[in-house]
């Protein structure tokens, strides 16, 4: 659980710069969807290129460079990853890009697609992750406490 939220903590401040230059004029916008993850660097080119080969080029992939070591949800490993946004146009390309990811072991994470409720939510997940640590800093005390006493 408290793997999932720091991933889901370091993909909201990875992701949010690349929406920081996004003024488009609202007449000619078309409505994209996109998918938004982590996935392993040693892993992010090929990646980048079986999206591209298999969408035909019809998808436009962000990704960058996360500084820390993140320990995998599902492996459990320290693994160095890059956070991806992945837009996209059609159900078709969305379920290619989703076979995509798993096949590559990328951890997908929602992102709200209101960019106003961004601060929010990553208020949210910070207080998740502070409470977690909280919690387990005081399970720690509280074990080492016992083995004192015994």
């Amino acid at each position: 659980m408290t793997r999932v939220i720091i991933e889901l903590d370091v993909i909201l401040r990875g992701v949010t710069h690349f929406y920081d230059d996004s003024t488009a004029d609202q007449g000619k916008q078309v409505k994209l969807g996109f998918l938004t993850g982590l996935v392993p660097k040693r892993r992010s080119l090929a990646f980048e290129i079986i999206l591209f080969r298999a969408t035909r080029g019809n998808v436009f992939l962000r990704q960058s460079f996360v500084d820390e070591v993140v320990i995998d949800p599902n492996s459990g490993e320290k693994v160095k990853k890059n956070v991806f946004v992945v837009f996209f146009s059609g159900e078709k390309a969305k379920s290619k890009i989703l076979k995509i990811c798993k096949a590559f072991e990328a951890n997908r994470y929602p992102f709200a697609e209101d960019l106003g409720k961004q601060p929010q939510i990553i208020l949210k997940v910070s207080g998740k992750l502070f409470e977690l640590k909280t919690t387990i800093g005081a399970g720690l005390l509280h074990c080492a406490n016992l083995l004192e006493t015994i």
